[in-house]
């Protein structure tokens, strides 16, 4: 009564089902269709494979039985019938001994793989394939009887076991086939086989190519069961030549064009009530839109992925975020992608604190989503437990923020206080450790940010910034000055529409006036219209907004002076 309940798989190389949709980014459930309710998913037990041992008259002596979860069991048929669940007694043979047998005798090559799974599926292709029963550790001596004269290539899974079981299996075979090589795939995965690179786009004739290309073998000794860990240390990879040096790649990953780059530390920092969230803020979403900041002095066209970590302040973030995404005229949902929220500080001295820093880097990994930019508002409520007046724990601290940036590779923002003297509150390591260092102040009603270090950038001059009133709200918002006359973006249009009063014209036409950029310039003219500072209208109001008919601005003029 369900109608189609969904797809059953079966692999014939003896994977299961889940595995098949590992493989593929699905789970099981996605097997099974709605219609018009969730049906009871049915899980389907794979049924055993049972991989055959004969002699080379064609008996069967033994079984390997893969059950559901790559278990195996050996097991010997008995004379009534039944099966014995051992293979003692057995004589012991190579699988696929009738094809291997005839192989030799017409002088084909024969490939010895790891388990009976890869060894059907060369012989799939025509390729006489053979293995031995149990597994890796388990290639016997005895076996090498079954290749005398034989034409031998032997092949190995991508890892410590399949390197053992390849090297003991030549070994054994060393006087005794007539042509032994050993062979390890290119480009495979680790812990994969041949059965995956059959998968991967390889081929028979390919294989054969290899086989033959591959060098004779010569006696080895068998490597331990641990690959060894190699002898090295932090410093091997960190001494360089002067070419090497002048050579090495470049960090040219601009998250702010001429500001800071992908994996620093930047510390902004202001006295309280002076706007330090507020630049931030701005910050992240010209971050994470993709678009210039500070009044189109910061050049930024990529839109990046932003976390921000609130440890003070969050009941009042709601509508600093609503109006700063309203003032910019954004598109609905243009940042819902882009943006994570998260309502607690990483702790970057308290290890042991369930908010620490690796608790919160196995979270965001668990996402599968690393951001390019991690906000920490406040620095200061990270530090529980921490004196961040004292250099030893100020040392543990940028430790942990270093983590942060290498394990996220990620540009860490900390929103920090500034103390009685107007410099980064706490011990001078923090300012040592950062890579960009922003100061918010306030001078009278006068605001300014400013550019106080950047390591390889050139120094520049403050920027004023206001906080203005939002309409239809209790917040503010940032409307940033000139560099160098403090006048702001909005003044700058309209005095731009006062001076060339005579003509109406385009966002495009003003922003390349006012050496701005034109799509900042929209936004604010439709704000400044709400306020009738200035007007604007479609040249030909008849028609619908094109290319050809775009809004034109001009001077706002009050009725009764019209």
């Amino acid at each position: 009564d369900l109608g189609d309940k969904g797809v059953i798989l079966h692999c014939f190389a003896g994977c299961t089902a889940a595995e098949v949709c590992a493989t593929v980014g699905l789970k099981t459930a996605d097997l099974f269709t709605k219609n018009g309710h969730e049906p009871p998913v049915e899980y389907i037990e794979e049924p055993p494979i049972a991989y055959s041992y004969y002699d080379a008259n064609g008996t069967l002596l033994y079984q390997s039985v893969r059950a559901p979860g790559k278990a195996f069991t050996q097991r010997q048929p008995t004379d009534s019938g039944g099966w014995k669940f051992n293979v003692k007694g057995c004589k012991l043979v190579p699988y696929n001994l009738p094809d291997v047998a005839e192989a030799i005798a017409e002088a084909k090559p024969v490939f010895i793989v790891e388990g009976e799974k890869d060894a059907d599926s060369l012989m799939r292709l025509g390729i006489v394939a053979t293995t031995n029963v149990g597994g890796a550790e388990n290639w016997k001596d005895e076996l090498a009887e079954y290749f005398v004269g034989a034409n031998v290539v032997v092949l190995r899974d991508n890892d410590q076991p399949g390197l053992r079981h390849q090297i003991m299996a030549a070994n054994s075979l060393v006087g005794k086939a007539q042509q032994l090589r050993i062979l390890d795939l290119p480009d495979l995965p680790k812990k994969a086989d041949v059965s995956d690179w059959l998968l991967l786009g390889g081929t028979k004739e390919e294989l054969f190519r290899l086989a033959k290309e591959a060098p004779g073998y010569e006696l080895r000794e068998v490597p331990p069961a641990k690959e060894p860990e190699p002898e090295t240390n932090a410093f091997d990879s960190l001494i360089f030549s002067l070419p090497q040096w002048l050579a090495r790649p470049r960090n040219d990953d601009w998250i702010i064009d001429g500001l800071f780059r992908r994996g620093e530390l930047v510390v902004l920092y202001g006295s309280p009530k002076v706007g330090k969230t507020f630049v931030a803020i701005d910050l992240l979403l010209s971050i994470a839109l993709g678009e210039p900041w500070c009044g189109e002095r910061y050049e930024n066209e990529t839109p990046r992925f932003v976390m921000l970590t609130i440890g003070e302040g969050e009941n009042g973030l709601d509508a600093r975020l609503a109006v700063a995404t309203r003032m910019r005229d954004m598109e609905s949902g243009a940042i819902d992608n882009l943006l994570r929220i998260v309502p607690a500080v990483p702790q970057l001295y308290a290890d042991s604190s369930p908010l620490a820093v690796d608790k919160l880097i196995a979270a965001v990994k668990r996402t599968g989503l690393l951001p390019d930019v991690l906000v920490i508002d406040t620095y200061a409520r990270a530090l529980i437990g921490a004196n961040e007046n004292d250099a030893g724990d100020s040392g543990v601290i940028l430790a942990a923020l270093k983590r942060i940036q290498a394990e996220m590779r990620c540009t860490v923002i900390a929103v920090h206080h500034a103390g009685k003297d107007g410099t980064i509150r706490g011990s001078t390591a923090l300012a040592a450790g950062a890579d960009v260092i922003i100061k918010c102040s306030k001078d009278g009603k006068q605001r300014k940010m400013e550019v106080e270090f950047a390591k390889d950038i050139p120094e520049q001059s403050p920027v004023t910034f206001e906080l203005m009133p939002a309409p239809d709200s209790d917040s503010v918002y940032i409307q940033w000055g000139n560099e160098t006359t403090g006048t702001s973006l909005d003044d700058r249009i309209i005095e731009f529409l006062k001076t060339n009063k005579e003509a109406r014209w385009t966002a495009k036409d003003i922003g390349e006036g006012i050496d701005a950029e034109p799509r900042t310039v929209i936004g604010r003219l439709w704000k400044l219209k709400e306020r009738r500072e200035v007007d604007g209208d479609l040249r030909n109001p008849d028609k619908p907004k094109s290319n050809v008919n775009p809004m034109e601005w001009w001077e706002y003029i009050p009725s009764m002076e019209r």
